[in-house]
């Protein structure tokens, strides 16, 4: 059997779902659920997911003596509690497909996921050109193994695309990958007759990361050929930065 999972409240989280009880009182599962979330919003997530692990979890508060648990019932305050509701603006928290949100994350999601679906319009691109710049930038797709490359077929499927995300462990080539997508990218940009080149902006979590980032990027666009290497970014920025500009 697995041992219960253990999580220590704040005073923020208690005060938080103290206030909510204050302004319409509801059931203490709905106070925990509350606390839960404030607890889950602080360390980072977007929510809080209500899954099955939730009714063992021993929750501890500021004082170390005091342990709770959720109780079976809990998945009922769905539909019981005032406290979330999201077609209500005036409810603190959103409790949506099985995740509970502060309203406001829940608010920048759908405004995240609004913005990513009005850029899910594909482009058309000259294909013929295309093929001809991929090919230079991937002088080895299959030659040797007569297996797709993934890499390759990754890039052209993105130039079609306003949005996309490409994945990959480490040393699977997602650098490479990424820098041969923009220099693509940009001589499009360049081909057109209406579009000048674009600015375009790398960005990570942290300064260090950030660094990393712009070391690998060097190093990619350095293996280029000559003509795809112009107007290529070299410099990465923390995400904080770029929100700040």
């Amino acid at each position: 059997m697995n041992n219960p999972m253990h999580i220590q409240l704040s005073s923020v989280d208690v005060a938080f779902a103290d206030l909510l009880q204050r302004q319409a009182a509801a059931h203490a599962d709905a106070w925990l659920l509350a606390a839960l979330t404030s607890h889950a919003y602080r360390a980072g997530h977007a929510c809080l997911l209500l899954d099955e692990g939730l009714t063992s979890t021993i929750i501890h508060h500021t004082n170390a003596i005091t342990q709770e648990r959720l109780s079976p019932q809990w998945p009922e305050q769905q539909t019981l509690c005032p406290w979330w509701q999201s077609n209500d603006e005036s409810s603190p928290l959103v409790w949506q497909d099985n995740r509970l949100y502060m309203r406001r994350a829940w608010q920048d999601e759908q405004t995240i996921q609004l913005n990513i679906q009005q850029r899910l319009a594909l482009r058309d691109n000259n294909q013929i050109v295309l093929t001809n710049w991929l090919t230079s930038l991937f002088p080895d797709s299959g030659a040797q193994t007569n297996e797709p490359n993934w890499q390759a077929i990754a890039c052209a499927l993105a130039t079609r695309a306003q949005f996309s995300i490409i994945t990959g462990g480490p040393g699977t080539g997602k650098t490479t990958t990424v820098v041969r997508l923009l220099a693509t990218l940009q001589r499009l940009a360049q081909a057109s007759s209406t579009t000048q080149s674009l600015r375009i902006g790398l960005s990570a979590p942290t300064g260090k990361a950030a660094a990393r980032l712009a070391s690998s990027i060097q190093q990619a666009i350095s293996q280029l050929p000559v003509a795809f290497q112009l107007n290529l970014p070299t410099q990465a920025q923390t995400l904080h930065k770029w929100l700040a500009s």
